[in-house]
């Protein structure tokens, strides 16, 4: 108190103050990002159902992708062309990690309490993306951005609560099923199944869930609803 008194410890409070300030407004802007990620985003483009923003993509070529990933979509039966699907397009490896932070092995993310999709990286001009864990793995874009929309459809669809409670492999498998594609090559995984084999990765996840859900609904004759309502392991299927 003394000290305070004498202005001894002046500095040294000035100086905390500053760093709580620059936390603070480092925080806060950190959280608009989250909240507005366009305001990290030169371009933005729009078609249909879709709002892209990313830094200086080919116009047509990514209109393009939009409506090849739009026809994936109009294929499902909770198909619904009125909700907007807000994508961004990651180039920088910056802006990746800042708006979905521990998902760098992933293509894309839907991050659903926000209602957006986070690409990471890709080539709009070819229509391919890759993980930077398997290089040698490539699927395209748009069944990428099908994919990740179609997350939204089921959550539009069944309700945030409900559509969280969906078995993963039900829910990944419908997703890739509209997309019409998974990474992990499907061949392989339905050859592997034949055999009792397996294998530990996600992408082998993904695409033995993709195969089962085709099962159920172009073999079993079941409907989408029956796969959202019944209640099967995926072991049994």
């Amino acid at each position: 108190w003394r000290k305070a008194l004498h202005g001894e410890g002046a500095p040294r409070s000035r100086g905390r103050r500053a760093l709580r300030r620059a936390f603070f407004g480092l925080a806060s802007l950190y959280l608009l990002a989250l909240a507005e990620p366009a305001l990290l985003f030169e371009a933005k483009a729009e078609h249909g159902r879709f709002r892209v923003h990313s830094d200086s993509v080919p116009a047509l070529e990514l209109q393009e992708v939009l409506e090849r990933a739009s026809a994936r979509l109009e294929t499902s039966p909770i198909d619904n062309p009125t909700i907007l699907q807000r994508v961004y397009l990651c180039q920088p490896n910056w802006k990746r990690q800042l708006l979905a932070p521990g998902s760098s092995d992933a293509l894309a993310l839907n991050r659903r309490l926000l209602a957006t999709i986070v690409v990471n990286g890709g080539d709009v001009e070819k229509d391919t993306i890759r993980s930077s864990l398997t290089p040698d793995l490539e699927r395209s874009l748009s069944g990428v951005l099908a994919h990740e929309a179609t997350h939204t459809l089921i959550r539009e669809h069944l309700g945030l609560v409900k559509s969280l409670r969906l078995p993963s492999w039900v829910n990944e498998g419908y997703c890739d099923y509209v997309a019409g594609e998974s990474t992990f090559p499907l061949a392989r995984a339905r050859a592997m199944i034949r055999e009792g084999e397996s294998d530990p990765s996600n992408l082998f996840f993904y695409a033995r869930a993709h195969l089962l859900v085709q099962h159920l609904l172009e073999h079993e004759g079941w409907s989408v609803s029956d796969l959202f309502e019944r209640r099967i392991s995926a072991d049994e299927v």
